[in-house]
């Protein structure tokens, strides 16, 4: 597994990382009282642009719906 980093500004992200050998990259979410959810979700094939876009992006979860969800395959595994 790769190194997770927090993005506490997010109200629906809790943590992202990114396997630019593999170009995995690993979303967790929180749950409804803001905790981070037991599960990771892993997407495949995804660019390395996509990931460093939740550096540059004003909001977490908008990058995420417009740039990643339903564009690539996941894999989801328990945290």
């Amino acid at each position: 597994m790769f190194h997770m980093r927090e993005i506490p500004s997010s109200s629906r992200i809790h943590s992202v990382g990114y396997d630019p050998t593999q170009e995995v990259l690993a979303v967790r979410f929180k749950d409804r009282e803001g905790r981070p959810d037991d599960k990771v979700r892993n997407y495949r094939d995804v660019p390395a642009h996509v990931a460093r876009g939740f550096d540059e992006a004003e909001s977490a979860g908008r990058h995420f719906a417009f740039n990643v969800h339903g564009r690539y395959d996941c894999d989801v595994v328990h945290a």
